[in-house]
């Protein structure tokens, strides 16, 4: 499972890289249209300036939006795996390991605690017997 894991994590940041380059590329070639469209005279920059904004988020905003998407899953999938080969390798303790342990404890406590309450009630009857 832990291969498995791994390449998941490997192909999402392959993806990540894939997305991120096609919304640059994207980012550039709106940027460069509206250049030449701004060179040309056809548009002024200052009085479009949130229309030619919308236009290249328009155009990359997506692409950038999914590679942060993969980019964290891939991140989180690349952590979980490290996290469960910690705890296959016996250098941290499983949370469920550790409530088990502490209830464990807390029985064996109880536990302890009656034997003594017994052995004094042993020791009392065995003086009031004598």
């Amino acid at each position: 499972m832990k291969s498995k894991k791994n390449v998941l994590s490997i192909v999402l940041y392959v993806f990540t890289a894939i997305f991120a380059i096609v919304g640059l590329y994207s980012m550039i070639s709106a940027i460069q249209y509206v250049n030449q469209m701004a060179a040309s005279g056809a548009i002024v920059v200052s009085e479009a300036f949130g229309d030619i904004l919308m236009y290249i988020i328009g155009s990359a905003g997506a692409y950038i939006f999914y590679a942060l998407v993969l980019g964290t899953l891939a991140r989180m999938l690349q952590l979980t795996c490290s996290k469960d080969a910690d705890i296959e390798a016996g250098t941290v303790e499983a949370p469920m390991q550790k409530e088990e342990k502490t209830a464990f404890e807390d029985q064996k406590d109880v536990v302890e605690e009656a034997e003594l309450v017994e052995e004094v009630e042993e020791d009392q009857e065995d003086k009031n017997n004598q």
